[in-house]
């Protein structure tokens, strides 16, 4: 939020506008003082959506009878899908 802030700050400057956009804290208190809830996600959606991320990319099942190597196995692929998922991500720097 704070970063797409400093982008459209930039933006409006490099267009020689004199608009601000206002700042996470203000849309917080506005988002209150009106009664209008902001839509986040629940730790059960989240962990779901990691686990379809995990037995998508990786595997359905174990491939090992052992439990210390299943273990091993699910840390290597959770370990391949936070890589993948940090290659994914743009690096972010600030503007101006």
């Amino acid at each position: 939020m704070r970063a797409l802030e400093g982008f459209l700050n930039s933006l409006f400057k490099k267009m020689n506008l004199n608009i601000k956009c206002p700042n996470y804290t203000s849309i917080s208190k506005r988002a209150k003082n009106l009664k209008i809830k902001i839509k986040s996600y629940h730790k059960r959606s989240i962990s779901k959506t990691a686990m379809f991320r995990y037995k998508t990319l990786i595997s359905r099942n174990l491939s090992f009878r052992n439990f210390v190597a299943q273990e091993n196995e699910v840390m290597f692929g959770i370990n391949v899908v936070n890589k993948m998922a940090s290659l994914g991500t743009p690096k972010l720097y600030r503007i101006a």
